[in-house]
């Protein structure tokens, strides 16, 4: 199993991610990649963009995203 399928297993299972996630804290993200990319909102796709920022409250958001592609 890979990406947010391995991801949503171990969530569900509660389980170890080990290796398949990342924790990161955070107030304020910007994250800009090299081409469009769909983003969501609640689930539903917004559209695609090539930046996002995200500002969130201290401690009101966990986030959970797969390890970066190789």
């Amino acid at each position: 199993m890979t990406g947010w399928l391995a991801v949503a297993a171990d969530i569900a299972l509660r389980r170890p991610a080990r290796d398949r996630l990342y924790r990161v804290q955070f107030t304020e993200l910007q994250v800009t990649v090299g081409r469009g990319q769909p983003w969501e909102l609640d689930g539903e796709v917004m559209g695609t963009t090539r930046s996002l920022k995200v500002v969130a409250q201290p401690g009101g958001l966990l986030l959970r995203i797969p390890p970066q592609s190789a």
